[in-house]
């Protein structure tokens, strides 16, 4: 049997071999390793630019809503540039964007009525090197300036995939308009505004003779507005307030006036009149001391009262002048005592079943029994946006709300016979018996 010769590789060959092998896959591993960085230096890079995206959106939106713009430290336009900026926004609070942070690591920073809020940017993915503002439009008409508030927005940096990574650098300029519609700026000059119109109201509409109220009045697009009555031009004529002290009822009529015509609103002062004193006409009937006589009728009718000792026609007497008619409406059972008005709002207090011891109305008409702290309530007034009511018995002699329907008695009051409370220059005033006084600002 004839003996076969294999040949086999020869040790040269396997080096070869194993060597472009090894080469091989150590290219193939370099390779997977670069593709992997670099996917994570794209996504450190996707997320420092997203960041960016998400801070400049915000900021144009919340200008875009907003208004009173203010470049710089000196507000007004700013044409080269300012490195902050404030403007009131929807919640009129006043918002301050400005770059924050030592560099390199600096941030866009927002600031709402003076308190620092989160950073906008995060340093370590967005490197933010200037940060600038040019503002336009924010003057008036009388400076000439007749365009709508625009904000150009300047940022310039770099993004970084992360520490010891690649950065990349960007300068970006975007822009954002006020939506809202300037009336005072957008006018050409050779173009007249729309007719004005206005309103007028009065608080209080009625007062005792003597008494004051104050008209106040709003206006738009209007050069001027006049009150008659003597009052004549007010100023500013956009809005404003004028205490007027009328003799009888009276009706004030308002005028706003521009190039393209005028407008007329109105608002009445109703006024009661003080009885008269004196003594009793000779032609009424026969007087008897203490006892009441009416003569004429509906709202002409006056009622008299004697008070002299023995009577008889010419006896003194009192008389008043019945110029308010009155409706009896009905109300929740219960002991009434005081009653007020606010913020559109009658509230009475007293003694009712239960804790229902206040009740509200918005028209004198319609009321509502409310739950208060469970007592008798002698006296309740209205200042500073609160209704407060005192008593005079027991503890917690005090009891306040805001919208006259939900209650809440303080617990540090002195006690005492409290009877009344009235609110003034700036201070509710509480009187009782036996001299007790005490303030609350």
């Amino acid at each position: 049997m004839k003996k076969r010769r294999t040949n086999g590789y020869t040790l040269i060959e396997l080096i070869v071999a194993v060597g472009l092998f090894a080469l091989v896959m150590t290219l193939a591993a370099g390779a997977y390793l670069l593709m992997i960085n670099l996917s994570r230096q794209a996504q450190g890079t996707a997320t420092g630019i997203n960041n960016l995206a998400f801070a400049l959106e915000t900021i144009t939106r919340s200008i875009r809503t907003g208004s009173l713009y203010s470049c710089g430290d000196f507000g007004g336009n700013c044409p080269n540039g300012g490195s902050s900026f404030s403007f009131r926004n929807v919640s009129d609070a006043m918002v301050t964007y400005a770059l924050a942070g030592s560099a390199p690591d600096l941030y866009i920073q927002r600031t709402v009525d003076g308190v620092t809020q989160s950073a906008l940017t995060d340093p370590s993915s967005v490197a933010i090197s200037s940060l600038t503002f040019y503002v336009s439009g924010v003057e008036t008409a009388a400076s000439g300036e007749y365009t709508q508030p625009y904000v150009t927005i300047v940022i310039s940096g770099s993004v970084s995939s992360g520490s010891g990574r690649t950065t990349q650098t960007f300068a970006i300029e975007t822009g954002s308009t006020m939506r809202g519609i300037d009336l005072t700026v957008t006018l050409p000059p050779s173009e007249n505004p729309p007719a004005p119109t206005c309103t007028l109201i009065a608080e209080p509409v009625l007062v005792l003779s003597g008494g004051s109220s104050v008209l106040s009045w709003t206006t738009v697009n209007a050069l001027s507005f006049s009150i008659d009555q003597g009052i004549g031009v007010v100023s500013p004529a956009a809005g404003g307030t004028y205490s007027v002290s009328p003799p009888v009822t009276t009706t004030y009529t308002g005028t706003a006036t521009n190039a393209e015509g005028s407008a007329i609103c109105s608002a009445q002062v109703a006024v009661i009149l003080a009885p008269v004193n004196g003594q009793c006409a000779s032609t009424h009937y026969s007087c008897a001391a203490g006892t009441d006589a009416d003569h004429g009728s509906g709202p002409d009718a006056w009622t008299w009262s004697c008070v002299g000792e023995n009577g008889g026609a010419t006896a003194p007497c009192t008389e008043e002048k019945q110029d308010i008619t009155w409706t009896e409406r009905n109300a929740p059972n219960g002991n009434w005592r005081s009653v007020t008005y606010g913020s559109g709002l009658f509230v009475a207090v007293g003694s009712a079943s239960g804790s229902n011891d206040a009740m509200t109305s918005p028209d004198g008409i319609t009321w509502t029994s409310q739950t208060t702290p469970n007592a008798t309530w002698g006296a309740v007034t209205y200042g500073n946006g609160l209704f407060v009511a005192v008593k005079s018995s027991g503890a917690n002699d005090v009891m306040t709300s805001p919208d006259g329907i939900t209650w809440t008695s303080p617990s540090s009051v002195p006690s005492g016979d409290w009877r009344s409370v009235t609110y003034g220059n700036a201070m509710f005033v509480v009187v009782g018996n036996s001299g007790d006084v005490m303030t609350s600002p």
